[in-house]
């Protein structure tokens, strides 16, 4: 699968929640890809800017696309996505919370990095 088509898909047994990475430069492929690996699925239209981004779905299902695939817009997009997922269990970022958001980032730049890099 080349680079710029490579879509990541898993679990993340922390918080229950599924995870799925696109790294697609063109809305075009990832709406594509997205339809035939998920024929059922429901996605929303994303807007076409920016070099990336990440969606909430009502089923524990986030979206992480990565149009730009550098460390700088990995770290920005999982930072959002954490954001997302803690704000879905009701745990807000403070002075008590940081541990968990920076142990939960930790654990999704890992697994995506693992997956991303897998042969």
């Amino acid at each position: 699968m080349k680079k710029d088509n490579k879509i990541i898909d898993f679990y993340c047994e922390i918080y229950g929640f599924r995870i799925i990475v696109s790294f697609q430069n063109k809305y075009e492929k990832l709406e594509k890809s997205l339809q035939k690996k998920f024929p059922d699925g429901v996605f929303y239209q994303l807007e076409d800017t920016g070099e990336g981004r990440v969606i909430q779905y009502s089923n524990n299902i986030f979206l992480i696309w990565i149009r730009e695939d550098t460390h700088e817009t990995i770290a920005h997009e999982v930072f959002h996505c954490v954001h997302f997922m803690m704000d879905e269990i009701g745990c807000n970022l403070s002075e008590e919370t940081k541990e968990p958001y920076a142990f939960l980032a930790g654990y999704l730049t890992k697994k995506i990095y693992e997956l991303k890099n897998k042969k």
